[in-house]
């Protein structure tokens, strides 16, 4: 916006829009994911040589003069920009990354009010969330993926059962996420893992489906058997993933699995 409304004022031409535009373009790529913001010495390296390398081309290409003075005004451009895009993203990094991590690290807590309350109603489904939750967690590491959001998730993908019973149980634990003003992104797993959202299913949502399939399947089985065979139950809760609708619009690949499988 400010270099549009700079260029209307100058009268300057495309070229240098686009150039403009392709290194912040090259940023939002760079910064796509909430990781991405605990990285900052790599990325800026890379937009100050793709700056400084289109900035050359543009010139050669429009037989631009290299003065004394337009070096020195690309120079301080490029500083004034490095100085912006590292107080940006310590900031968005303070404000919304880390801020939306620690509350997901609160609610991410075996004491926590639901999760008390959880125990007390119901302690098989109190563990089965403990055990979820720990795997989501695991497999979410394994795959390069937010643990912490992935362990919120384990926790709470069934705490619909506070109300009642199993019926119609993924509105429940939703209308209970909204009451207790969860995260807009842990609500809206939660849509995707109970098949209330109609869009992709993410990998945080097919690996909650994954391993609540296993868990369950485990507990249900020392119920009336002394020893498990843990490699069966593994096939098993993925065979079961693979014929549930919500695997048909995952965002896991072939290679995601494999690694959750030896996870």
């Amino acid at each position: 916006l400010f270099i549009g409304l700079a260029m209307i004022a100058t009268g300057e031409g495309g070229w240098f829009f686009l150039y403009y535009f392709i290194c912040t373009l090259s940023l939002l790529f760079m910064y796509s994911k909430a990781p991405d913001y605990e990285r900052l010495i790599r990325p800026v390296l890379l937009f100050l040589i793709l700056r400084t390398g289109f900035f050359a081309f543009i010139s050669y290409l429009l037989d631009i003069r290299f003065t004394p003075v337009l070096l020195m005004e690309a120079a301080g451009g490029v500083l004034l920009d490095i100085l912006i895009i590292t107080i940006g993203i310590y900031r968005i990094r303070q404000d919304v990354v880390n801020r939306t991590a620690l509350r997901l690290s609160a609610i991410s807590d075996p004491e926590h009010s639901l999760l008390k309350e959880l125990r007390k109603e119901d302690r098989d489904e109190f563990f089965r969330a403990v055990h979820t939750a720990y795997l989501c967690s695991s497999c979410a590491r394994k795959i390069g993926l937010d643990e912490t959001i992935s362990k919120a998730l384990g926790y709470y993908h069934r705490i619909g059962v506070l109300r009642g019973d199993n019926l119609n149980l993924p509105q429940k634990t939703l209308s209970i996420a909204i009451e207790h003003g969860f995260e807009p992104e842990l609500i809206e797993l939660i849509r995707e893992y109970g098949s209330i959202s109609g869009s992709s299913v993410s990998k945080e949502a097919s690996i909650a489906v994954i391993c609540d399939s296993l868990v369950n399947d485990i507990t249900e089985r020392f119920k009336t058997e002394q020893e498990i065979d843990y490699d069966q139950a593994i096939a098993k809760a993925l065979e079961l993933y693979k014929n549930d609708r919500r695997s048909s619009s995952s965002l896991l690949s072939l290679k995601d699995l494999r690694d959750i499988e030896r996870c």
